[in-house]
């Protein structure tokens, strides 16, 4: 789940764009959660992607401190159905798709499932942002 590293990345790139005063705050020892909820309360993200992101971090904490702990396909499928309801854009569409359609049909197991759901949404969030920020970003 390394794209929950680089989605956390992005919540403090954000912060340090938007706070006059990044260093007041100690970007690496606040949590995913906190880093989500203040670029919530800047702003920065809209509510929909606030509540994917908590379903993001949901799954990677479950991941990191349950052992054992993987999460189904149609656990993420559901995010993922929810994601593109909230705007993020899935170009084969799998989240309009039914859960045998996205295995069969699309050809998904649960690490490509995975992976395509946190890449969209760092994408999604990051092209979101004002054009400086997305200039730096994709510089």
């Amino acid at each position: 789940m390394e794209y929950h590293l680089n989605i956390e990345g992005l919540l403090s790139i954000m912060i340090e764009h938007e706070v006059p005063n990044p260093e007041a705050f100690d970007l690496e020892r606040m949590s995913f959660y906190q880093k989500a909820t203040l670029c919530r309360a800047l702003g920065s993200i809209s509510s929909q992607e606030y509540s994917v992101l908590k379903q993001l971090n949901g799954i990677r904490n479950r991941a990191a401190h349950r052992l054992g702990y993987y999460p189904t396909f149609e656990d993420v499928h559901a995010i993922i159905v929810g994601a593109g309801r909230a705007g993020i854009d899935f170009s084969d569409c799998v989240d309009q798709h039914n859960v045998i359609a996205a295995k069969e049909v699309l050809g998904y197991d649960t690490d490509l499932l995975l992976n395509t759901l946190f890449r969209n949404t760092f994408y999604w969030i990051a092209s979101n942002q004002d054009e400086e920020l997305w200039q730096n970003l994709t510089a």
